[in-house]
């Protein structure tokens, strides 16, 4: 299921349209039972209600917030932020200490160097360090940066919440 959020108006002035009422919460309202008998019986639903079922579905993947706005007209990226930080998974929600990530990218250097981006969800990385990425292959991590206010910079050990190269 999607929610949608936010939607910009995109009249002269462009504006964002925040959706608080409860009626545009359906998606929400219909996926939890204890709340869908409360607004069928015309019982008021408070937004903390809604906010923590809402939360619970994006953290179990079964709820996908959808958020418009423009970067270039600086137009709903504070919303778009805040819900990144907020709601969305969180390195921190992991007890493990098992070494987890996402590649989202790979590309090659002008000398044919393979650049594998990785977001960093549990575990340390340390270089040197021998990682599996399939059941049949296993590489050793050679050289590791991360990106510091636009520039690449060399580092040692990578740790959850750190998107690394």
């Amino acid at each position: 299921d999607i929610i949608i959020k936010q939607t910009v108006n995109l009249n002269l002035k462009p504006y964002v349209i925040d959706y608080t009422e409860p009626e545009q919460w359906e998606t929400v309202i219909v996926g939890n039972d204890y709340l869908l008998e409360k607004y069928t019986i015309g019982k008021t639903l408070n937004i903390a209600e809604l906010e923590k079922e809402e939360n619970e579905r994006i953290q179990s993947c079964s709820l996908y917030p959808v958020y418009h706005g423009s970067a270039k007209n600086n137009i709903g990226i504070k919303q778009l932020i805040e819900v990144i930080t907020s709601k969305l998974f969180s390195p921190t929600q992991l007890n493990s200490d098992k070494l987890c990530g996402n590649v989202f990218k790979v590309e090659y250097s002008d000398d044919g160097q393979r650049l594998v981006y990785v977001r960093l969800y549990s575990g340390t990385l340390h270089l040197r360090d021998s990682v599996n990425i399939s059941e049949k292959e296993k590489i050793k991590v050679t050289e590791m940066y991360t990106s510091i206010n636009g520039e690449l910079r060399q580092i040692d050990k990578a740790e959850p919440g750190e998107i690394i190269i």
